[in-house]
């Protein structure tokens, strides 16, 4: 009967040790889940601030601003990646490492596309290009981001204000998002 009461009792603390693991390993799969989708967040943060960097040095470099070549703001960003139209004094690029997708686009590794546009402070709610009603900004945006990642973004640029609103905007039934770069500085 000892043998048989112990084993009991062997089987009863494995189960009680298993499922206190089994706990742990919710807990620190949720936490390390949260970490990656944290990283996802700061790493597209510093990719839009990477695309406003280029631009600024090619703009430091040649002294003139990209031209817009669609809807009256998208940019062209090829410059930023290559100089092979008409050479351009002062170019010192590649200013980023992406492919083009088309004049006013560059391919994304991991999600669709990125852009640059200027356009006036309430973009999103009127969508209008520079018109010197509203001040002008220099607006990075992407696109192919999910709507949860879209969500993140806003919460930690934006406390989480809207989507429409603020220095980061984004439209989720195109999943575009824009980040408002910095002010134009030549109209």
């Amino acid at each position: 009967m000892k043998y048989i009461q112990k084993a009991a009792m062997f089987g009863l603390d494995a189960r009680i040790a298993l499922a206190i693991f089994g706990t742990l390993s919710i807990i620190g799969g949720a936490a390390l889940y949260n970490s990656l989708e944290e990283a996802k967040v700061t790493a597209i943060i510093a990719e839009l601030e990477e695309v406003g960097k280029a631009y600024d040095q090619y703009l430091l470099d040649t002294g003139l601003e990209l031209e817009i070549v669609s809807d009256e703001k998208y940019l062209n960003t090829d410059k930023l990646i290559e100089n092979v139209t008409v050479p351009t004094a002062g170019w010192k690029g590649p200013y980023l490492s992406y492919s083009a997708f088309s004049k006013n686009s560059m391919k994304h590794p991991i999600y669709s596309k990125v852009f640059i546009v200027k356009a006036d402070g309430c973009y999103g709610c009127s969508i209008i290009a520079c018109a010197g009603i509203n001040p002008c900004y220099v607006w990075v945006g992407m696109v192919g981001i999910p709507l949860d990642l879209m969500k993140k973004l806003d919460k930690k640029i934006d406390n989480g204000d809207g989507r429409t609103v603020g220095n980061f905007r984004y439209w989720d039934d195109v999943k575009f998002i824009f980040y408002k770069y910095r002010p134009v500085l030549h109209k």
